[in-house]
């Protein structure tokens, strides 16, 4: 133990201090991990281009994508773990109605550019 009033602690043989770059997430594994604002001009511009909004009301499950993603599944899960495997009709807009009851629920919806996914309450 260190007493911090005392002594600069060390943790696994680093000394504390500012690391800039010591962690860092390649997303896809073809950017150069020291070229930042490429890094970040790519997450932009992936987010801007595809979206996938998920809404649900009573027993219908409504899934809409940005104008240029196709839906490829929808899948529904409740707490239980009981599960529902939807198929949209090869388009942006698709809805689904569903035997659920009230309570939680995790959709997970996949298109040819994203995989978004949402819990939804039923009430």
């Amino acid at each position: 133990t260190y007493d911090l009033t005392e002594e600069q602690p060390i943790f696994n043989g680093i000394p504390t201090g500012d690391y800039e770059g010591r962690f860092f997430l390649n997303i896809g594994g073809m950017m150069d991990p020291t070229n930042v604002e490429e890094i970040k001009e790519s997450v932009a511009d992936d987010r801007d281009s595809a979206s996938i909004s998920i809404f649900a009301n009573h027993n219908k499950i409504t899934v809409s994508a940005s104008p240029d993603s196709k839906l490829e599944a929808i899948f529904v899960s409740d707490m239980s773990g009981r599960s529902w495997s939807l198929q949209p009709n090869g388009s942006n807009y698709s809805e689904h109605y569903l035997p659920m009851a009230a309570g939680v629920y995790t959709v997970k919806v996949v298109s040819d550019k994203m995989i978004e996914v949402k819990k939804v309450i039923i009430k």
